[in-house]
């Protein structure tokens, strides 16, 4: 069972970069698009100092050429098929979002950086906004799936 404090499954904005140490912000090298998206936190960055952690990218559009493996919908965005998946947010209703538009996770771009350089994103009562608990379960095991396939793909091991 996952923390409720912990920052694992919790949507995040990107804090302001004048907002970063100066060594955060020589460090990352993210472009301003993709830090002007909600991320998802999927737990700890290994190999990094503590505070790290692993990220992927939430966005309200989809590519005209898509592939649907590479990105899950959030409810109430309706799964890519029949038997598909898609991901909900805890407190979250049939045809509501929590979040500001529609949206779908992007998994096979998972990046790694400093929890404070990111904001808790929060529900008008004050609770952070965050997947439940099957939901980032399954998030978990699809993301690390991606990543390995595309470290195959990138070294050859995948025609």
């Amino acid at each position: 069972m996952r923390n409720k404090g912990a920052a694992q499954g919790k949507v995040y904005k990107f804090k302001s970069k004048s907002e970063w140490s100066d060594k955060n912000a020589q460090l990352i090298q993210l472009s301003t698009r993709y830090r002007s998206h909600m991320v998802v936190v999927l737990g700890k960055a290994f190999g990094r100092p503590p505070g790290w952690v692993r990220i992927v990218n939430v966005t309200s559009t989809l590519p005209e050429a898509y592939d649907p493996t590479r990105y899950l919908p959030i409810h109430p965005n309706r799964k890519f098929r029949k038997g598909g998946i898609q991901l909900k947010l805890c407190g979250s209703w049939e045809q509501d979002t929590l979040l500001p538009k529609f949206s779908y996770i992007r998994i096979d771009n998972v990046q790694e950086v400093p929890l404070e350089i990111l904001m808790e994103t929060t529900r008008w009562d004050g609770l952070g906004v965050m997947l439940q608990e099957k939901s980032f379960s399954t998030l978990l095991s699809v993301t690390n799936a991606a990543v390995e396939m595309e470290r195959r793909r990138k070294s050859g091991m995948l025609t």
